[in-house]
Protein backbone atom coordinates (compact mmCIF):
# COMPACT_ATOMS: atom_id res chain seq x y z
CA UNK A 1 0.00 0.00 0.00
CA UNK A 2 1.55 3.50 -1.05
CA UNK A 3 0.38 6.72 0.29
CA UNK A 4 0.91 10.40 -0.06
CA UNK A 5 0.48 13.04 2.42
CA UNK A 6 0.83 16.47 2.81
CA UNK A 7 1.26 18.52 5.72
CA UNK A 8 1.41 22.31 5.77
CA UNK A 9 1.01 25.22 8.45
CA UNK A 10 1.05 28.92 8.70
CA UNK A 11 1.30 30.28 12.27
CA UNK A 12 1.09 33.97 13.15
CA UNK A 13 1.19 35.71 16.43
CA UNK A 14 4.31 34.61 17.34
CA UNK A 15 6.58 36.41 19.95
CA UNK A 16 9.00 39.37 18.75
CA UNK A 17 10.59 42.21 19.58
CA UNK A 18 11.40 45.25 18.25
CA UNK A 19 13.72 48.12 19.40
CA UNK A 20 12.16 51.64 19.62
CA UNK A 21 15.70 53.32 20.49
CA UNK A 22 16.59 53.10 16.91
CA UNK A 23 17.29 54.70 13.66
CA UNK A 24 16.99 54.06 9.64
CA UNK A 25 20.33 52.64 8.40
CA UNK A 26 23.09 55.20 7.29
CA UNK A 27 21.83 58.44 8.94
CA UNK A 28 23.23 60.88 11.55
CA UNK A 29 23.74 64.08 12.87
CA UNK A 30 26.22 66.95 11.62
CA UNK A 31 27.97 69.50 13.85
CA UNK A 32 24.62 71.42 13.97
CA UNK A 33 22.49 69.02 15.24
CA UNK A 34 20.81 68.24 11.56
CA UNK A 35 20.04 64.50 10.54
CA UNK A 36 22.15 63.56 7.32
CA UNK A 37 22.74 60.76 5.17
CA UNK A 38 26.50 59.67 6.12
CA UNK A 39 25.78 57.45 2.42
CA UNK A 40 26.70 60.22 0.80
CA UNK A 41 29.49 60.73 -1.14
CA UNK A 42 30.15 64.00 -0.03
CA UNK A 43 30.07 62.97 4.00
CA UNK A 44 33.13 59.93 4.39
CA UNK A 45 35.09 61.53 5.88
CA UNK A 46 32.78 63.30 8.82
CA UNK A 47 31.48 59.55 9.36
CA UNK A 48 34.90 57.97 9.84
CA UNK A 49 35.03 60.53 12.70
CA UNK A 50 31.14 60.51 13.78
CA UNK A 51 30.61 56.66 14.23
CA UNK A 52 33.65 56.86 16.48
CA UNK A 53 32.12 59.26 19.37
CA UNK A 54 30.38 57.20 21.31
CA UNK A 55 29.18 60.77 22.74
CA UNK A 56 27.51 61.82 19.41
CA UNK A 57 26.34 58.37 18.10
CA UNK A 58 24.13 58.18 21.45
CA UNK A 59 22.84 61.59 21.43
CA UNK A 60 21.37 60.50 17.58
CA UNK A 61 19.14 57.99 19.29
CA UNK A 62 15.51 58.88 20.08
CA UNK A 63 15.97 58.15 23.99
CA UNK A 64 19.82 59.43 24.09
CA UNK A 65 19.08 57.69 28.13
CA UNK A 66 18.89 54.60 27.44
CA UNK A 67 20.57 51.35 25.31
CA UNK A 68 17.92 50.39 23.81
CA UNK A 69 13.78 50.20 24.73
CA UNK A 70 12.74 46.70 23.51
CA UNK A 71 9.06 45.94 23.26
CA UNK A 72 7.42 42.43 22.41
CA UNK A 73 4.96 42.04 19.74
CA UNK A 74 3.15 39.29 18.59
CA UNK A 75 4.46 40.24 14.62
CA UNK A 76 6.06 36.73 14.04
CA UNK A 77 4.68 34.04 11.05
CA UNK A 78 6.22 30.64 10.60
CA UNK A 79 5.18 28.80 7.33
CA UNK A 80 5.64 24.89 7.02
CA UNK A 81 5.21 22.66 4.23
CA UNK A 82 6.20 18.81 4.49
CA UNK A 83 5.27 15.86 1.56
CA UNK A 84 5.62 12.39 2.85
CA UNK A 85 5.46 9.39 0.41
CA UNK A 86 4.97 6.08 2.92
CA UNK A 87 4.47 2.59 1.64
CA UNK A 88 3.59 -0.51 4.02
CA UNK A 89 3.45 -4.69 3.63
CA UNK A 90 1.05 -5.98 5.66
CA UNK A 91 2.06 -9.54 6.79
CA UNK A 92 2.06 -12.69 4.33
CA UNK A 93 4.33 -14.90 3.60
CA UNK A 94 6.60 -14.10 6.76
CA UNK A 95 7.40 -10.63 5.53
CA UNK A 96 6.30 -7.34 7.12
CA UNK A 97 7.56 -3.58 6.12
CA UNK A 98 6.94 -0.07 6.78
CA UNK A 99 9.36 3.08 4.67
CA UNK A 100 8.40 6.65 4.54
CA UNK A 101 10.23 9.75 3.16
CA UNK A 102 9.70 12.98 3.81
CA UNK A 103 10.79 16.44 2.74
CA UNK A 104 9.99 19.18 4.31
CA UNK A 105 10.82 23.12 5.28
CA UNK A 106 10.20 25.63 7.54
CA UNK A 107 10.50 29.41 7.38
CA UNK A 108 10.17 32.01 9.87
CA UNK A 109 9.72 35.90 9.09
CA UNK A 110 12.17 36.67 12.27
CA UNK A 111 15.10 38.93 11.44
CA UNK A 112 17.27 37.88 13.56
CA UNK A 113 20.34 40.03 11.64
CA UNK A 114 21.24 42.40 14.43
CA UNK A 115 19.10 44.63 15.85
CA UNK A 116 15.63 44.65 14.65
CA UNK A 117 14.25 48.11 14.74
CA UNK A 118 11.21 49.98 13.28
CA UNK A 119 12.62 51.06 10.17
CA UNK A 120 13.42 47.42 8.68
CA UNK A 121 10.40 45.17 8.00
CA UNK A 122 10.82 41.56 9.64
CA UNK A 123 10.51 40.06 6.61
CA UNK A 124 13.60 40.87 5.19
CA UNK A 125 14.91 38.20 7.70
CA UNK A 126 12.58 35.72 6.36
CA UNK A 127 14.37 32.35 5.89
CA UNK A 128 14.61 28.63 7.25
CA UNK A 129 14.01 27.62 10.43
CA UNK A 130 16.56 26.24 12.53
CA UNK A 131 14.51 23.21 13.26
CA UNK A 132 14.08 22.29 9.77
CA UNK A 133 15.50 18.62 8.76
CA UNK A 134 15.31 18.69 4.80
CA UNK A 135 14.62 15.08 4.44
CA UNK A 136 14.31 11.86 6.28
CA UNK A 137 13.65 8.53 5.00
CA UNK A 138 13.18 5.32 7.59
CA UNK A 139 12.22 1.60 6.68
CA UNK A 140 11.28 -0.80 9.24
CA UNK A 141 11.14 -4.80 8.00
CA UNK A 142 10.39 -8.04 10.22
CA UNK A 143 10.47 -11.69 7.99
CA UNK A 144 9.95 -14.71 9.41
CA UNK A 145 11.95 -16.91 8.83
CA UNK A 146 10.59 -20.15 6.51
CA UNK A 147 11.78 -22.85 9.05
CA UNK A 148 10.07 -24.48 11.76
CA UNK A 149 6.71 -25.42 13.19
CA UNK A 150 4.12 -24.55 10.83
CA UNK A 151 6.65 -22.99 8.47
CA UNK A 152 7.26 -24.03 4.73
CA UNK A 153 10.81 -25.60 5.43
CA UNK A 154 11.54 -28.08 8.50
CA UNK A 155 7.72 -28.61 9.55
CA UNK A 156 8.39 -31.62 11.66
CA UNK A 157 10.33 -32.89 14.13
CA UNK A 158 10.45 -31.09 17.77
CA UNK A 159 14.50 -31.07 18.56
CA UNK A 160 15.14 -29.18 14.83
CA UNK A 161 12.25 -26.88 15.82
CA UNK A 162 13.86 -26.07 18.70
CA UNK A 163 17.11 -25.55 17.76
CA UNK A 164 16.68 -23.83 14.26
CA UNK A 165 12.98 -23.22 13.86
CA UNK A 166 11.17 -20.75 14.84
CA UNK A 167 13.91 -17.27 14.02
CA UNK A 168 12.64 -14.06 12.81
CA UNK A 169 14.54 -11.21 11.57
CA UNK A 170 14.57 -7.51 12.06
CA UNK A 171 15.92 -4.86 10.02
CA UNK A 172 15.98 -1.10 10.38
CA UNK A 173 17.30 1.63 8.29
CA UNK A 174 17.74 5.78 8.08
CA UNK A 175 18.88 8.55 6.51
CA UNK A 176 18.21 11.96 7.16
CA UNK A 177 19.29 15.73 7.08
CA UNK A 178 20.24 17.34 10.20
CA UNK A 179 19.11 20.84 11.28
CA UNK A 180 21.06 23.80 9.07
CA UNK A 181 23.86 25.99 10.63
CA UNK A 182 24.91 29.72 10.01
CA UNK A 183 27.59 31.07 7.62
CA UNK A 184 30.06 33.50 8.99
CA UNK A 185 33.40 34.97 8.50
CA UNK A 186 35.76 36.85 10.67
CA UNK A 187 39.25 38.70 10.75
CA UNK A 188 38.61 40.65 7.19
CA UNK A 189 40.30 44.11 6.69
CA UNK A 190 38.65 46.34 4.05
CA UNK A 191 39.65 49.86 2.95
CA UNK A 192 38.04 52.88 5.09
CA UNK A 193 36.70 54.91 2.79
CA UNK A 194 37.94 58.22 4.40
CA UNK A 195 41.68 57.52 4.65
CA UNK A 196 41.99 54.31 1.72
CA UNK A 197 44.34 52.61 4.60
CA UNK A 198 43.42 48.20 5.46
CA UNK A 199 41.25 48.02 8.51
CA UNK A 200 38.63 46.78 10.27
CA UNK A 201 35.28 46.75 8.79
CA UNK A 202 33.45 49.69 9.91
CA UNK A 203 29.46 49.83 10.65
CA UNK A 204 26.90 52.03 11.50
CA UNK A 205 25.74 51.91 15.35
CA UNK A 206 23.98 48.73 16.41
CA UNK A 207 20.79 50.93 16.56
CA UNK A 208 20.60 51.55 13.15
CA UNK A 209 19.64 48.22 11.09
CA UNK A 210 22.32 44.88 10.77
CA UNK A 211 24.60 44.43 8.16
CA UNK A 212 23.49 40.44 7.24
CA UNK A 213 26.89 39.27 8.31
CA UNK A 214 28.59 42.07 6.40
CA UNK A 215 29.52 39.88 3.58
CA UNK A 216 28.10 38.54 0.54
CA UNK A 217 27.30 35.15 -0.22
CA UNK A 218 28.74 34.23 -3.87
CA UNK A 219 27.72 30.81 -3.79
CA UNK A 220 26.22 28.35 -1.30
CA UNK A 221 28.67 25.92 -0.08
CA UNK A 222 28.46 22.16 -1.52
CA UNK A 223 29.40 19.18 -0.58
CA UNK A 224 32.52 17.22 -2.07
CA UNK A 225 32.65 14.27 -4.30
CA UNK A 226 34.04 11.84 -1.79
CA UNK A 227 33.32 14.43 0.92
CA UNK A 228 33.50 11.53 3.61
CA UNK A 229 37.59 11.33 3.12
CA UNK A 230 39.35 13.96 5.23
CA UNK A 231 42.77 12.42 4.75
CA UNK A 232 44.82 10.82 6.74
CA UNK A 233 45.80 13.69 8.96
CA UNK A 234 41.94 13.50 11.10
CA UNK A 235 43.57 14.54 14.55
CA UNK A 236 45.07 18.02 13.21
CA UNK A 237 42.01 20.38 11.90
CA UNK A 238 44.57 22.11 9.39
CA UNK A 239 45.13 18.86 8.46
CA UNK A 240 41.71 17.86 7.45
CA UNK A 241 40.71 17.20 4.01
CA UNK A 242 37.63 20.31 3.23
CA UNK A 243 34.29 18.20 3.55
CA UNK A 244 33.39 21.13 0.66
CA UNK A 245 34.27 21.49 -2.95
CA UNK A 246 33.18 24.87 -4.69
CA UNK A 247 34.41 27.14 -2.49
CA UNK A 248 38.17 27.41 -3.33
CA UNK A 249 40.82 29.23 -1.60
CA UNK A 250 40.85 32.44 -0.25
CA UNK A 251 41.97 35.59 -0.99
CA UNK A 252 43.37 37.91 1.90
CA UNK A 253 40.71 39.83 2.78
CA UNK A 254 39.04 39.65 -0.39
CA UNK A 255 36.58 36.33 -0.97
CA UNK A 256 36.69 32.43 -1.76
CA UNK A 257 34.19 31.79 -4.21
CA UNK A 258 31.57 31.46 -1.63
CA UNK A 259 31.67 34.61 0.62
CA UNK A 260 33.20 37.96 -0.07
CA UNK A 261 33.93 40.27 2.53
CA UNK A 262 31.49 43.92 2.09
CA UNK A 263 32.96 47.17 2.20
CA UNK A 264 32.48 49.30 5.29
CA UNK A 265 29.41 50.60 6.20
CA UNK A 266 27.49 48.17 3.82
CA UNK A 267 24.92 45.79 4.06
CA UNK A 268 25.61 41.97 3.36
CA UNK A 269 23.23 39.19 2.27
CA UNK A 270 24.16 36.44 4.09
CA UNK A 271 20.97 34.82 5.27
CA UNK A 272 20.42 32.38 8.53
CA UNK A 273 20.03 28.61 8.33
CA UNK A 274 21.89 28.80 5.14
CA UNK A 275 24.24 25.41 5.23
CA UNK A 276 22.32 21.80 5.34
CA UNK A 277 25.23 19.52 6.41
CA UNK A 278 25.85 16.12 5.01
CA UNK A 279 23.06 13.54 5.49
CA UNK A 280 23.26 11.22 9.06
CA UNK A 281 22.51 7.52 8.11
CA UNK A 282 21.93 4.55 10.87
CA UNK A 283 21.09 0.83 10.27
CA UNK A 284 20.69 -2.06 12.80
CA UNK A 285 19.28 -5.57 12.37
CA UNK A 286 18.23 -8.18 15.06
CA UNK A 287 17.64 -11.70 14.93
CA UNK A 288 15.45 -13.40 17.88
CA UNK A 289 13.19 -16.22 18.45
CA UNK A 290 10.33 -16.82 21.37
CA UNK A 291 9.67 -19.95 23.22
CA UNK A 292 6.46 -20.88 25.05
CA UNK A 293 6.76 -21.96 28.65
CA UNK A 294 3.61 -21.28 29.61
CA UNK A 295 0.24 -19.73 27.79
CA UNK A 296 1.15 -16.54 29.41
CA UNK A 297 5.17 -17.07 29.91
CA UNK A 298 7.31 -16.99 26.71
CA UNK A 299 10.92 -16.75 27.16
CA UNK A 300 12.82 -14.62 23.87
CA UNK A 301 16.32 -15.18 22.90
CA UNK A 302 17.55 -12.20 21.09
CA UNK A 303 20.60 -10.88 19.19
CA UNK A 304 20.85 -7.14 18.07
CA UNK A 305 23.63 -6.02 15.67
CA UNK A 306 24.00 -2.04 15.93
CA UNK A 307 25.63 -0.29 13.21
CA UNK A 308 26.99 -3.69 11.03
CA UNK A 309 28.14 -1.61 8.03
CA UNK A 310 30.41 0.92 10.64
CA UNK A 311 29.41 3.93 9.23
CA UNK A 312 30.53 6.85 10.98
CA UNK A 313 28.65 10.26 10.64
CA UNK A 314 30.74 12.76 11.05
CA UNK A 315 29.95 16.75 13.15
CA UNK A 316 29.27 19.08 11.56
CA UNK A 317 32.56 20.58 9.07
CA UNK A 318 33.14 24.32 9.97
CA UNK A 319 31.60 26.77 8.33
CA UNK A 320 33.17 30.03 9.69
CA UNK A 321 35.38 31.13 7.45
CA UNK A 322 38.54 32.96 9.24
CA UNK A 323 41.06 35.25 7.65
CA UNK A 324 43.64 34.22 9.69
CA UNK A 325 42.97 30.06 9.12
CA UNK A 326 41.13 29.62 6.15
CA UNK A 327 42.17 26.13 5.90
CA UNK A 328 40.24 24.62 8.28
CA UNK A 329 36.85 26.43 6.61
CA UNK A 330 34.88 23.00 5.92
CA UNK A 331 36.57 20.42 7.89
CA UNK A 332 35.03 18.52 10.37
CA UNK A 333 37.46 19.46 13.46
CA UNK A 334 38.08 16.92 16.33
CA UNK A 335 34.13 16.73 17.39
CA UNK A 336 33.70 13.24 16.41
CA UNK A 337 30.34 12.38 15.41
CA UNK A 338 27.99 14.11 14.92
CA UNK A 339 25.37 15.65 17.61
CA UNK A 340 22.31 15.58 16.10
CA UNK A 341 22.39 11.71 16.35
CA UNK A 342 22.94 8.73 18.58
CA UNK A 343 23.71 6.81 15.11
CA UNK A 344 26.67 5.74 14.53
CA UNK A 345 29.92 4.75 16.88
CA UNK A 346 31.85 1.71 16.46
CA UNK A 347 29.36 -1.97 16.06
CA UNK A 348 28.04 -3.35 19.02
CA UNK A 349 26.34 -6.81 19.36
CA UNK A 350 24.10 -7.83 22.01
CA UNK A 351 22.96 -11.25 23.03
CA UNK A 352 20.03 -11.44 25.65
CA UNK A 353 17.70 -13.80 27.09
CA UNK A 354 14.20 -11.99 28.15
CA UNK A 355 11.39 -13.67 29.62
CA UNK A 356 7.92 -11.82 29.07
CA UNK A 357 4.87 -12.13 30.93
Amino acid sequence: MVSLTYSGSHNTGFQGTYNWDSRPFGTGLDANGNVINLADPSQVAYRNTWISNTTATQAYKPYPAWGSVNYDCNCIQSIYHSGTVSMEKRLSYGLTFLAFFTYQKGIQNAAGFGTENLYVPQTLGRGVTNLTQKFRFTSSMTYELPFGKGRHFMNHGRLMNWLLGGYSLAWNYSIWSPTPSGISYSGFSVVNPATGVLGPQQEYPSYEPGTFGAAYLVNDPALRSGWQDIGGNRFVQSGQNSMIGNCGTLTSNLANNCIMAAPSFTNGNVPANEWISRRIIAANISAYKDFPIKERVQAQIRFDFFNPFKWFNWGPPSTALANSNPIIFGTPGLNGESGASTEGGPPIMNLSFRVKF
